[in-house]
């Protein structure tokens, strides 16, 4: 993994991380590890989609953690992990905020390899995220997928090849967003929806149709969200 030399843009420091290789193979493991100091504004993002190949033998790892001290704001935007067919892959992320940070952490999940006939032709995916505020846990989102065991049939309910997003949101001056399920419904391409915990706390689920409807309601949602909470939308120069 190569972190690019981070950039301020006026308000938020931007890290991209880069994969130079093809993609993550059997046996590979991440740990990522991210500190936001206090009061420090921090865009956690990556250039390119992360291609998940199948191997004879192993499972590619990622371990994230991430801690956001008091008046700091974690924005991780990553772009789509596409799996391949018989690929395996486990995501475990923990998260840690302070009192009077912020988080808006998004990850986004392709069927697989669409122009090569591969529509959830992967093995498995596990994804973890555990969401802490003072060292409570609020929030724990787990899910497996496995073509094989009926899993993912409610993601095909709508759409036959279904892109998956979720948001995390977090900040003490979150409003209710009782006009987001209109934002968020607007596309004929995509569904979604939010779900309130305490603190807080909230997380959006986004079912679409393809990728560009998919980004095109992400996009929708985090220009929402950043205006309601009094922050600027950063500036991506891949955007």
């Amino acid at each position: 993994m190569h972190l690019s030399k981070p950039y301020w843009e006026g308000n938020y420091l931007i890290i991209n991380a880069v994969n130079p290789t093809a993609g993550l193979f059997p046996g590979d493991s991440i740990d990522l590890d991210l500190r936001v100091r206090k009061d420090a504004s921090v865009v956690f993002t990556s250039p390119s989609a992360s291609r998940i190949y199948r191997g004879r033998v192993g499972v590619v790892r990622v371990h994230q953690h991430f801690q956001v001290e008091e008046g700091g704001w974690l924005d991780v935007f990553p772009e789509l992990l596409i799996p391949h067919k018989g690929s395996h892959y486990v995501q475990n992320t923990v998260i840690h905020l302070k009192s009077r940070s912020g988080l808006f952490f998004t990850e986004m999940l392709a069927p697989g390899r669409l122009a090569f006939g591969e529509a959830f032709d992967f093995e498995k995916i596990e994804m973890r995220t555990e969401l802490r505020i003072a060292e409570e846990l609020v929030a724990l989102d787990n899910y497996r997928l496995m073509p094989t065991d009926g899993s993912i049939r409610a993601l095909r309910i709508l759409y036959e090849n279904s892109y998956y997003a979720a948001c995390f949101l977090f900040s003490e001056h979150l409003p209710s967003l009782v006009d987001f399920q209109q934002l968020a419904l607007s596309h004929p391409q995509a569904t979604a929806a939010i779900s309130y915990f305490p603190q807080g706390v909230a997380v959006i689920r986004i079912i679409a149709g393809d990728s560009i409807a998919l980004k095109r309601i992400i996009f929708a949602i985090r220009a929402f969200v950043y205006r309601e909470i009094g922050n600027r939308l950063p500036i991506l120069r891949k955007q």
